[in-house]
Formats: structure tokens, sequence, C-alpha cells
């Protein structure tokens, strides 16, 4: 059983450190730990690199979080459900997962104003950012000044020092009664399928 143990923190211990992108320390760390004699240290090793992978991950949800743009009142949490449908909410809920990212679909949402539109979809963006993903909140009157940089084939949003990373979804809003949820980099060669809301 003890021989088990150890083969585990090991192999956790060296998927972590490659997860850090120290592959030496993760496979050397356990068999230096023994050799000292210190083999009861390689538990306290792997918590610690615990807490280092978690605190990783809740500093990226922070770092996209804040990148997103998203307003901080309309979460998953405060978007009240219960006045939706209920196809609404089973779409919404399968939308949560964000499933529909990695098969390049859009979303777009239709109604008339006041009815949880933009709730909804930014409810849906921190859903994903909560998950690892990245997610960008824009007026459409912003999308519209992008046009002639997408023409170009530049990516969205336009900026000097911005990318758009693999399975970037961004996320347009308007004043008017439509809105969409874009799964891919919105170029213009691309022409992904599309659902409504």
């Amino acid at each position: 059983m003890m021989a088990t143990d150890t083969r585990v923190i090991q192999e956790r211990i060296g998927q972590l450190c490659r997860e850090f992108k120290l592959p030496t320390m993760g496979a050397r760390s356990v068999a230096r730990f023994t050799a000292a004699g210190h083999g009861d240290a390689r538990s306290t090793f792997l918590e610690v690199l615990e807490q280092e992978a978690e605190d990783r991950r809740h500093r990226r949800i922070n770092r996209l979080r804040q990148a997103s743009k998203l307003p901080s009142g309309k979460t998953w949490e405060t978007f009240e459900h219960h006045r939706m449908p209920l196809a609404l909410r089973q779409q919404l809920d399968h939308l949560a997962q964000g499933s529909f990212v990695e098969h390049g679909v859009n979303v777009l949402a239709f109604g008339l104003p006041g009815t949880g539109k933009t709730h909804a979809l930014c409810a849906l963006g921190h859903r994903l950012v909560e998950a690892g993903r990245s997610v960008l909140f824009a007026p459409a009157y912003r999308l519209v000044q992008s046009l002639p940089l997408r023409k170009q084939g530049a990516c969205w949003p336009p900026s000097a020092t911005s990318t758009c990373p693999d399975n970037c979804a961004s996320w347009t809003t308007s004043t008017s009664c439509s809105w969409t949820i874009s799964a891919t980099c919105p170029r213009p060669t691309r022409s992904p399928r599309s659902s409504s809301l």
C-alpha cells in the first residue's frame, strides 16, 4: 500500500511540475526526498504544489474576468432564472457548460428591451470565465467600428498588443434588441454555425 501511495504522489507531483513548466523538478524531487531520508516530505511538497495550482487557477480567473469587461453585477447567481420559460432555462443551463465554444457555434439572443438578454449573456460569460475561458463583452458600436479592420484580416479588438486566443468567446451587446455570443474569433473569413436563444 505504501508503494502505491508513493507512486500516486510521485505521478501527481510530476504532473503539477509539468503544468508549472518545471519538468526536472517533477522528475527528480521524489527520488531526491527519498534518497535524503525525507520521504515524509513528499506529501507536504505535494500539498504545497496543489495550493500553488489552486492559487494560479484563481489568479487566471481574476485576470480573465478583468479582461472580459463583463459587468460585475450580472452573474449567473444574480440572474433571475425563474422569469424565463422552462425551455430557455434548459438552453441556458446547456450553454453554461461551454460546449458551444469548442464546436464554434454562435449564439444569438433576440427580444424586447428589458427581457434579460444582456443579463443572461453576461451570466453565461461569467460562467465561461470561471471555467477558464477567455471572454470579451463589448457594445455593438465597437464591433461596427472594427469592421474595416476585420475586412483587412485583423483580429478584434484592434490593439497593438491584443491577440486573439484559440477558442475565444467574444460577446456583443447593443442598445437595440439583439445580442450575440460569438464562440470564435470574429473574422470575416469564418462562418460558424449559429443558433438562437
